[in-house]
């Protein structure tokens, strides 16, 4: 049963970075925060952020 957990586990984080991700780019669309130290910041936020989404969900849906 651990195995099965740890792969969903991971597939909630894929989903949940990917969607982070996608709004991050969506404001680079729109030009904000295109400068290159900004955008290396909302990389990090990206991935700082998706972490504690996914264990958030991951509480909520079991």
């Amino acid at each position: 049963m651990l195995p099965v957990k740890v792969i969903l586990a991971g597939l909630l984080w894929a989903f949940v970075h990917h969607f982070c991700a996608g709004i991050r780019f969506l404001l680079l669309d729109l030009h904000v925060g295109i400068e290159k130290e900004a955008a290396r910041q909302s990389a990090a936020v990206v991935f700082a952020v998706s972490i504690p989404l996914t264990l958030v969900l991951w509480g909520v849906l079991l």
